[in-house]
């Protein structure tokens, strides 16, 4: 039969099955129609008859089939249609209901951008705020403890005074008399000449009177309260560490509450001290001893000009120094 030719493997499988006769999925399909051909062979007529049966009822199948796949795709084309017909209806509606904006969108181009600038700006400002007050803790926590230390008090007082010898020695000359200002600028600038202006005038530093007091000072309120608070020191501290080991150590190279106490008995018995005369006899030792007694002089000058503030001020240091003894270390 010519028309086995035509048929797939599944069909010539189902008419296999439809006729009885036993076939394997394995089965090629010539074997298939081997198999068939031999039935026809076997039935005569009758398995000619079967045989056609069977190919027509596998033929109805397959018009049955692909009539029902086609009603499926129509049904699922005429949803699909009408979803696009809903679908335009509501884009319709939606075209009905909009209203188109103004031509320029104010509030993209300017609202937006001044709101965005004015926030941007706000947290610049809120972060430069927030830098400096942990700036100004920080300052102020390092100024406290700087300040609460008796070497600090005892510096300070050294600057104080250095201040008071600048601003008795240190005169306000006009620009054109200023010594401390050569003649060569005053040659070439004009303005340097003829200036009224008056500015400190460092030349007369170099003095012998200004330098004999800053030597004096120099050695009595600071060279000799170092010497004597290097030696005479009382910060000596036991140190522990946490494995237990102990040992003594000094806190201070020079303890403050010497050096302020020194520097408080130098001053005051030297500025106070009676002025002997100068000796008029001849040698190399008196030649020392009348410089001496200038030298003197000229402190105790310069120590008139200070007036009480080094003894209240080294009271006061001698004092701090000693509660500073308590502290923990």
């Amino acid at each position: 039969m010519s028309e086995l030719q035509s048929l797939k493997k599944a069909e010539l499988n189902e008419i296999c099955h439809r006729l009885g006769i036993h076939a394997l999925s394995k089965d090629t399909k010539k074997v298939l129609i081997d198999k068939v051909t031999e039935y026809i062979a076997k039935n005569g007529d009758a398995g000619v008859e079967a045989v056609q049966a069977a190919l027509d009822a596998e033929i109805d199948d397959t018009e049955t089939l692909t009539e029902q796949v086609e009603a499926a795709v129509a049904a699922a084309e005429a949803e699909e249609d009408e979803e696009e017909e809903g679908d335009d209806e509501d884009a319709e509606e939606k075209d009905a209901d909009y209203q188109e904006g103004p031509p320029l969108d104010l509030k993209a181009y300017i609202v937006d951008p001044a709101i965005q600038f004015y926030e941007d700006s706000l947290a610049k400002v809120l972060e430069l705020t927030d830098s400096v007050g942990i700036t100004s803790v920080d300052i102020n926590g390092e100024l406290r403890e700087n300040l609460s230390k008796s070497v600090t008090l005892n510096f300070l007082e050294l600057v104080v005074e250095f201040g008071f010898y600048l601003y008795y020695f240190v005169p306000l000359v006009a620009i054109k008399n200023n010594e401390s200002i050569h003649q060569i600028f005053k040659d070439n600038i004009s303005f340097l000449a003829e200036s009224d202006f008056e500015i400190p005038d460092i030349s007369a530093l170099f003095a012998y009177g200004p330098l004999a007091t800053f030597s004096s000072w120099l050695i009595i309120a600071v060279i000799a309260p170092l010497i004597a608070s290097y030696y005479i020191n009382f910060t000596r501290r036991l140190i522990t560490f946490e494995d237990d080991t102990e040992f003594f150590a000094r806190i201070y190279t020079s303890d403050p509450f010497t050096f302020a106490l020194s520097k408080l008995l130098f001053f005051y018995f030297l500025a106070t001290s009676y002025h002997k005369d100068f000796s008029k006899s001849e040698g190399f030792f008196t030649f020392v001893f009348n410089h001496l007694i200038l030298h003197q002089d000229y402190f105790q000058k310069f120590a008139t000009v200070l007036g009480g503030f080094p003894i209240v001020i080294g009271l006061a240091n001698v004092l701090v120094a000693i509660y500073s003894q308590f502290e923990e270390y």
